[in-house]
């Protein structure tokens, strides 16, 4: 009895109890798992990220990053910080992890924030400078699009890409800023070919701009 009164369980962090492992009655050994808590104050999420996508982050540590929840009809946001990046590579995806830190405060929408809970993530990439942002169907092929020259001739050009996504692509060589790029699809595009150029916003052709 004497030995019970002086027993008492204590963690080495503030925490919440998730579990526990034992019932009342029952007699604890050096090792056994009593409970499972989870630690208050900050939250850890691990976010994997492709190998391409991670070129373009702003900062593998120290990035700002969102982290969005619709919970119960809430669309809940928490601001957390890009802690560092684990070392390994996952095979099979060919990704990383990266571990961002949410601390933890008194807003009311941190009660939804508990183990578990799926969150989708934005990370700050790094800003390109001088690139053309083109529609996907303006291409020929992967590095091929019809830019309408001076007399409304075409002109197959090469460019170079920084990075595609399912609607657009980023160009970063090839196009200069104002050149016509067309996106109305042609069947048999040629160098020379003459086409007619509809009026600004009838969707024929669109003005190359510099991000």
């Amino acid at each position: 009895r004497r030995d019970l009164e002086r027993t008492r369980i204590r963690t080495p962090f503030a925490g919440r109890l998730r579990a526990t492992h034992t019932e009342l009655g029952s007699y604890l050994t050096p090792g056994a798992r009593v409970a499972d808590f989870d630690s208050t104050g900050r939250y850890e999420i691990r976010l994997p990220v492709s190998l391409d996508d991670l070129a373009f982050l702003e900062a593998q540590t120290g990035a700002d990053a969102l982290l969005k929840a619709s919970v119960a009809g809430q669309d809940l946001v928490w601001k957390g910080t890009v802690a560092r990046t684990e070392g390994e590579v996952e095979r099979a995806s060919r990704s990383v992890y990266l571990v961002v830190e949410i601390e933890e405060d008194s807003r009311p929408e941190n009660a939804f924030l508990k183990p578990g809970i799926f969150l989708r993530a934005e990370v700050a990439g790094r800003v390109a400078k001088g690139v053309f942002q083109i529609p996907r169907r303006a291409f020929l092929d992967e590095a091929r699009l019809v830019v309408v020259g001076p007399g409304d001739k075409l002109e197959i050009r090469s460019v170079k890409t920084l990075r595609g996504g399912r609607d657009s692509v980023l160009v970063s060589e090839g196009l200069q800023e104002g050149e016509r790029v067309c996106l109305t699809s042609l069947p048999a595009p040629m160098n020379g070919m003459e086409v007619r150029v509809l009026e600004s916003g009838q969707g024929s052709d669109a003005q190359a701009a510099k991000f």
